[in-house]
């Protein structure tokens, strides 16, 4: 008996998530549209990237050469926002 209910209940939750995935489709409501641009932007990249995901390149970026390195050259390891690396300036000695 108990496991007849559990059989009925699977059944019915079941069918409940796939009227609502249908309700979802035919009234475009989230997550479609959502998912169909994650679908688009896949198949169809606007953003170049290679095998593994890596950027390869973006629109309105150029592409500069690394500095020579000299003895003033420094590894930064930056912990934290994302930002605190994207907006490192010249150090003071380097202003002029």
């Amino acid at each position: 008996m108990r496991l007849a209910l559990l059989v009925l209940f699977v059944i019915f939750l079941c069918a409940t998530t796939f009227g609502l995935g249908l309700y979802a489709g035919f009234k475009q409501t989230w997550p479609v549209a959502q998912l169909r641009a994650l679908v688009a932007q896949r198949i169809h990249p606007t953003i170049p990237t290679d095998g593994f995901g890596r950027l390869l390149g973006y629109p309105g970026k150029i592409e500069i050469p690394c500095p020579a390195q000299d003895c003033m050259t420094a590894i930064l390891l930056v912990i934290g926002q994302s930002n605190a690396g994207n907006f490192q300036g010249p150090t003071p000695s380097k202003r002029r």
